[in-house]
């Protein structure tokens, strides 16, 4: 954690539609060999019950999916630009398959047992608090069913409780 600084939700300056939309994310957690990485451009960040906390979705069938469902904490790195190519990746192939953290060059640390990506410029710690199965009858708009859900393959909301925020420690020239 020597490349980092812990900060306060309140201290934390981001753009979380910036984020989502153009930065992309990274949800990182493990089984007990290996740590499995996979890119998220949905979510959210709010207040819920009296609590900071990111909003992450995942579908079941994706082995992050299985990993969250084992561990009681995650991470969600943000990673700039220059890893475009990385995330596409985790976004495309399964942590079943393929070490993704390997072959993206990615170097792991860990918060309290919760991995998170070094290359990052911003790590949340999350701990799950709450999960809900997205269902076609919640849907107010019918056609995000049909635009997104052909496949009938919904994910699941996972609501982390953001308990820890690490920022990139920057010199004093401010890079």
């Amino acid at each position: 954690m020597n490349n980092f600084i812990e900060i306060t939700a309140q201290e934390f300056s981001g753009r979380p539609f910036h984020i989502l939309e153009k930065e992309w994310t990274l949800i990182t957690t493990q089984d007990d060999k290996k740590a499995n990485a996979m890119t998220a451009s949905w979510g959210g960040f709010g207040v819920l019950w009296a609590k900071p906390v990111l909003f992450t979705f995942v579908r079941p069938q994706r082995y992050t999916h299985l990993l969250l469902e084992r561990m009681e904490t995650y991470s969600v790195a943000v990673l700039d630009e220059t890893h475009r190519q990385s995330l596409e990746l985790c976004g495309t192939k399964s942590g079943r398959d393929t070490d993704k953290i390997t072959q993206c060059g990615f170097s792991i640390a860990y918060s309290g047992g919760t991995p998170y990506l070094e290359q990052a410029h911003t790590v949340f710690i999350c701990r799950k608090i709450a999960k809900y199965p997205l269902e076609p009858a919640g849907f107010i708009d019918p056609a995000i069913d049909a635009q997104i859900y052909p496949e009938q393959d919904y994910h699941d909301l996972y609501i982390g409780e953001v308990i820890k925020i690490l920022a990139k420690k920057t010199d004093e020239r401010g890079r």
